[in-house]
């Protein structure tokens, strides 16, 4: 994926596989994105090439999302994402609810 799609389409949620980074290899940049959740592939060596691993962006101005946790099993990684209701009132994101009352 090339940064100017995110420019272009914005999405507020950006999902990468097979990052092959390594524990200690800093987070790649998304500008306008933080990362919210990263996993490499367990037994995976510092210094060598290594396939696997996924990598969860948010855009900084986008939605809420959570990093609920990781597999211990797998390259998996659980977020919630919080949803504006269509009145737009408040977010409602399970327990972490945010009254966010239009005025």
């Amino acid at each position: 994926m090339q940064e100017h799609h995110l420019d272009k389409h914005q999405p507020d949620i950006v999902g990468i596989t097979e990052s092959w980074l390594s524990p200690g290899e800093i987070d790649p940049v998304l500008h306008g994105y933080e990362v919210v959740s990263r996993l490499d592939r367990p037994n995976s060596t510092v210094g060598l090439q290594n396939h696997g691993g996924i990598i969860l962006y948010k855009r900084q101005l986008g939605m809420p999302v959570s990093h609920v946790g990781d597999s211990k099993v797998a390259e998996r990684s659980w977020c919630i994402v919080c949803m504006p209701p269509v009145d737009h009132t408040y977010w409602d994101c399970g327990t972490d609810r945010q009254d966010q009352t239009a005025k």
